[in-house]
């Protein structure tokens, strides 16, 4: 009745951490259990004649406390039980590792990932933080022959579940100046707001980014000074720029 007992709660506790199936749940508590009672079992037998000998000596009374008292017998316990514990504790974080990246934004993620590997589009990088796929870090690289040639201009993009039907929250690390680029760093274009679609990537979004860099919208600002600027002044506005590229090489 004590197996039955502990294998039903360590089932629960399964199911409610991970939800995995219960039959998965009860198996795999199960397992877990009858490995430690039996190991436990055999320790029990080896140590047999000694408990008959004190049971010879001083009768039954005293052979059941030299059971349930002798040391080496309370830690053999409590390393049985710890094994029991962490072995649960192992399977419990493979399954919710594994839940966890096959929700349908990280299989996304993934194949985005793969994209970028295998055809990266020049001049930009990017990849997610190890052991958080929602989170990446990318590198655009100011387009050859504009004032932006020459800048290494870092960025994080920020995804949530609801990626692809959502678009992730982008903005620069480094600093910039550019008439749709906030102060802190977020990026006013279309695709990243009304105008996103389930079909744009990683890449796409990374790559319509370095576009906006040497096609600013003025009329949409997000930096009015950039935006007065670029209209009024093209000629100080380049060189505000160039400030910027030469910033982005000592930038941590």
């Amino acid at each position: 009745m004590t197996v039955i007992t502990t294998t039903s709660a360590a089932a629960t506790i399964l199911v409610a951490t991970t939800n995995v199936s219960p039959i998965i749940a009860v198996t795999i508590a199960a397992v877990t259990i009858v490995v430690t009672t039996t190991t436990h079992s055999r320790y029990h037998h080896y140590h047999l004649g000694l408990t008959c000998l004190t049971h010879e000596l001083n009768g039954p009374n005293m052979r059941i406390a030299t059971v349930a008292l002798h040391p080496t017998a309370i830690t053999y316990t409590v390393i049985v039980f710890t094994i029991a514990v962490a072995i649960i504790i192992i399977v419990i974080a493979t399954i919710t590792v594994a839940k966890r990246m096959s929700t349908p934004a990280r299989k996304r993620l993934m194949r985005d990932f793969k994209r970028l590997q295998q055809d990266p589009p020049a001049g930009i990088s990017g990849a997610p933080q190890d052991n958080n796929i929602m989170l990446w870090n990318a590198v655009i690289f100011g387009p050859d022959d504009t004032p932006w040639d020459g800048g290494t201009f870092k960025l994080t993009l920020q995804v949530t579940e609801d990626y692809p039907n959502k678009p992730p929250t982008v903005r620069f690390v480094s600093q910039m100046f550019h008439p749709n680029i906030y102060t802190d760093g977020s990026i006013c274009l279309d695709i990243l707001q009304n105008q996103w679609s389930p079909i744009y990537d990683v890449a796409a979004i990374l790559t319509s980014i370095q576009s906006l860099l040497c096609d600013p919208n003025p009329s949409s600002p997000a930096n009015s000074e950039a935006a007065r600027m670029f209209s009024e002044n093209k000629r100080e506005y380049n060189r505000r720029v160039r400030e910027i590229v030469e910033q982005s090489w000592t930038a941590d």
